[in-house]
């Protein structure tokens, strides 16, 4: 069964680049699919494999972005600062008022969406004609961002499962620090270690790729254990600093891993999540995913770019992407899940709402250039 789950999450890719699709929602479609001819099988099955991913896609994506010089540092800046707390209140209000949801689920929703898909920046900004500078800042925006949303998820995770209300500002800042903390120090630690037993050569060459690798598991494993929440800032952290010091350890064995285990996930959410669920109240989850695209992305952006001096092509880039994907549904499944253990089943309400959100924020994005020809067309130039 995991080699048929395997060889469909590699399918899905090759049948994404085959017609030019995102495959996220392949992913999910071909899970589906298996679903029909394999037993039901329980969460616990396949929760391990989402933390493997997380890891390992954060800490290739921390490699990719310190192999690259950031251009527009400010810019990033920006919209870090105001992104994550104004986001999280526009979708948690959103969900209320669209969805009808109580306070806390909204505030858990809103955390969840803010984990995003890193993993699929690139071939959204390829797709939509943007330049590499405007794929690092939105990388360094979806890496950041959703470690800040993971932290807020484990908050609001922490506040229903004590019936509490909603979190002070210095609770959210607190636990935030805790998490950054229990991370950059696991990822830190981590890289130094790693480091010098490559600059000491202590260990041979063919084992280096595997070592880095198994290191970085283990790394978000401990930040995991130490503070839940911290493993996704030191892996990134970890890799970032294997990048600037000697990130050809890893070769391309882990850039090739990321895909097998993200694949293999997102393949095991469709057969774990049936898609009749996605029929139920399905409007208003329509609405509500729509209004991520067409609202709170705008506007996130618009806030953070506003005196970066950006083309109209690069903040019209900007204001698109910002796509969902396996990390975020498998995150929320999670989460869920654990809380409908507790008592709280109402929290599995979330699944098909973020489910939609997933679906609508990749595909919506993707399907411009199609509907709308003129809209990778070059600016005219300025007049002399």
């Amino acid at each position: 069964m995991i080699g048929l789950v395997l060889f469909a999450g590699i399918g899905s890719y090759w049948l994404g680049w085959s017609l030019n699709l995102p495959v996220v929602p392949l992913l999910f479609l071909s899970g589906a699919a298996l679903s029909q001819l394999l037993p039901p099988l329980p969460w616990e099955t396949f929760s391990p494999l989402i933390g493997v991913a997380i890891a390992l896609v954060f800490f290739e994506g921390g490699r990719g972005l310190g192999s690259r010089s950031l251009v527009h540092r400010h810019l990033v800046s920006h919209l870090v600062a105001i992104g994550p707390k104004l986001g999280w209140l526009l979708m948690a209000g959103l969900a209320h008022l669209l969805l009808g949801l109580p306070a806390t689920l909204t505030l858990l929703l809103g955390a969840l969406l803010m984990v995003q898909s890193p993993y699929t920046v690139r071939p959204f900004v390829q797709r939509l004609g943007g330049e590499e500078d405007m794929a690092d800042v939105l990388c360094w925006e979806s890496y950041v961002v959703s470690c800040v949303g993971c932290a807020w998820s484990v908050l609001m995770f922490l506040i229903i499962k004590a019936n509490g209300e909603h979190p002070s500002l210095v609770t959210t800042l607190v636990l935030t620090l805790k998490v950054l903390g229990a991370g950059v120090l696991m990822g830190w630690l981590s890289a130094w270690v790693l480091l010098l037993i490559l600059r000491r050569g202590w260990a041979p060459a063919f084992l280096q790729p595997c070592l880095c690798l198994s290191l970085a598991l283990l790394n978000f494993g401990l930040a995991q254990a130490l503070f839940s929440g911290a493993g996704l800032v030191a892996s990134g952290l970890m890799g970032y600093r294997m990048a600037a010091h000697q990130g050809e350890a890893v070769g391309e064995l882990g850039s090739h891993l990321q895909t097998l285990l993200v694949g293999m996930a997102g393949v095991a959410l469709g057969l774990f999540l049936p898609l009749s669920m996605l029929t139920i109240d399905a409007l208003p989850r329509i609405v509500f995913a729509f209004s991520l695209v067409l609202l709170v992305r705008p506007v996130l952006a618009y806030l953070g770019a506003r005196k970066a001096g950006l083309s109209r092509s690069q903040n019209r880039l900007l204001r698109l992407v910002s796509p969902r994907g396996v990390l975020t549904l498998g995150i929320t499944v999670h989460i869920t899940q654990q809380l409908n253990e507790l008592g709280h089943s109402e929290a599995l309400k979330l699944i098909p709402i973020v489910y939609w959100c997933v679906l609508i924020t990749t595909l919506g994005p993707w399907l411009i250039p199609t509907l709308i020809p003129r809209f990778l067309a070059a600016e005219p130039p300025s007049p002399a």
